[in-house]
């Protein structure tokens, strides 16, 4: 009995390569999202046990009432003396970051690669003055992008609350799809405070 053994064709081959090109295009970024997703959550905690636990030390060893009265010169510096491996970062690009007009001052980053961004200038937030901070969970790799890697926090002048960003209802006020379910946010850097907010799930489209 003769058994006659036959092999793939060539342009068989070539569907069946095409077929899988194809999938994999459709998939992969899908499966490299989920993964981003999956990286925040941790991350966006650490930064901000890392920026609750810096203000109470800075207080503290200041003996002061007050983070204004315990940092004269200026809560970036005192902000890097009480965090373990902090160091400047001098080649962070302002321009990696869409979304909003931004300048970026005092970029210091942790011994976990965590960057933060502390604004020398004053701002106002919910009536109250503040430290403005960036922190961008994955340092200087990308995408730089707000409401992905790069989440805007408020640190009350004061009293050192740390105050995420949006956590005064503007996440998920008004007519712009700020950072409500499934949609893209129009604002955001307000995202911040919707991850909390929702059980520390991104439900925004990310």
């Amino acid at each position: 009995m003769n058994i006659i053994k036959r092999g793939y064709t060539l342009a068989e081959v070539l569907i069946t390569l095409a077929v899988i090109g194809t999938i994999a295009t459709v998939t992969l970024p899908s499966l490299q999202t989920n993964v981003q997703r999956a990286q925040v959550v941790p991350a966006l905690q650490k930064a901000m046990n890392t920026l609750r636990n810096a203000n109470q030390q800075i207080m503290f060893e200041a003996d002061a009432r007050t983070l204004s009265s315990a940092c004269p010169e200026g809560y970036a510096e005192c902000f890097k003396n009480v965090v373990a491996g902090s160091s400047e970062v001098l080649d962070y690009k302002i321009s990696n970051i869409n979304n909003d007009d931004v300048s970026l001052d005092n970029e210091i980053t942790a011994m976990d690669n965590i960057l933060y961004s502390i604004d020398d200038d004053l701002r106002t937030y919910d009536n109250k003055l503040c430290y403005q901070v960036y922190v961008d969970i994955n340092g200087k790799k990308g995408p730089n992008m707000f409401a992905k890697d790069v989440f805007e926090f408020y640190i009350e002048l004061d009293s050192g609350r740390l105050r995420p960003s949006g956590d005064n209802g503007e996440w998920n006020s008004g007519s712009n799809r700020h950072c409500r379910n499934g949609e893209v946010p129009t604002l955001p850097r307000r995202c911040t405070a919707a991850i909390i907010e929702n059980g520390w799930q991104i439900k925004y489209k990310y």
